[in-house]
């Protein structure tokens, strides 16, 4: 059985997101642009045959388009001619295709698809990237398989159709596999996500102020709902704050509401007071 996580993993460099970010700048406000990706590959490969490691070491600015389409042509593009004459670029590389979503969700619509099963026949594989303002990229890879498709033709013959000839054609399918994106992290990155993740779960917390205590910076009172100041008096610090888990809360109102309609305090209820006062 392959393992899901038999993946093709796409390294991109800090470089090419700052080449990305340039794109962004250079290009209109929600337009799409497309460039051509510069990769090499690792020799390993995943049990479907795919590159295990495949680097991402340039982009090659392609074409500005326009909100909801973009497109390339390698042979007539000047960009992509003065790229490959410089001396630094004569190694051997593959390419693919990038492009951007822009402010949109980065994934692969119908268009995008359709495009990938048409390159995927005049590749070994063929990878597609898609990026947006977000920083979200996606990628997949197609391979195509070539298939010989038969069509046969039939005449009218003394008020009978007979077979007349069998005639052949090549015909591509184009199967599609998922890579996994691995972006640099640096130390100071690592450092910043910590305190992004305490921002985050800060803003998973419902606060809840008596209405006694006075905010003495604003000289304003708060309301907090009565409910939590009946059942929740206990929890309350030395200014009569209440922090509670947004997921706890949202139960805690529907249980409150089951304590005021019945007239009883059910055990889900005394666990979630139990949970938050250790929180």
């Amino acid at each position: 059985m392959k393992a899901e996580n038999d993946k093709p993993v796409v390294f991109i460099t800090e470089e090419v997101l700052h080449k990305i970010s340039l794109m962004n700048k250079f290009t209109k406000l929600n337009t799409e642009w497309s460039s051509v990706t510069v990769f090499t590959q690792s020799k390993e490969t995943t049990d479907d045959g795919l590159p295990k490691e495949i680097y991402v070491k340039d982009i090659i600015p392609m074409d500005r388009g326009s909100s909801v389409f973009t497109s390339l042509s390698i042979g007539t593009n000047p960009v992509f001619t003065e790229y490959i004459m410089r001396d630094e670029n004569q190694a051997d590389f593959s390419t693919g295709l990038m492009h951007t979503h822009h402010s949109m969700e980065a994934y692969f619509s119908a268009t995008d698809i359709s495009e990938l099963d048409e390159n995927s026949q005049h590749y070994t594989f063929y990878l597609s990237i898609i990026v947006n303002y977000a920083g979200d990229i996606v990628a997949k890879i197609g391979v195509a398989t070539k298939i010989i498709s038969s069509d046969s033709t039939y005449i009218k013959s003394s008020g009978k159709y007979v077979h007349n000839s069998i005639s052949k054609k090549e015909v591509f399918s184009c199967k599609k596999y998922d890579c996994t994106i691995s972006l640099p992290v640096t130390e100071s990155d690592s450092e910043f996500n910590k305190l992004l993740k305490i921002l985050e779960d800060n803003e998973k917390k419902v606060v809840i102020r008596n209405p006694a205590y006075e905010d003495f910076m604003s000289g304003r009172s708060y309301s907090p709902d009565k409910r939590v100041e009946r059942y929740l008096p206990q929890f309350q610090d030395d200014r009569g704050v209440i922090e509670i888990p947004l997921e706890d809360w949202e139960t805690l109102q529907e249980e409150i509401e089951e304590v005021e309609h019945n007239f009883i305090i059910p055990e889900k209820l005394k666990q979630i007071l139990n949970s938050i006062k250790e929180y």
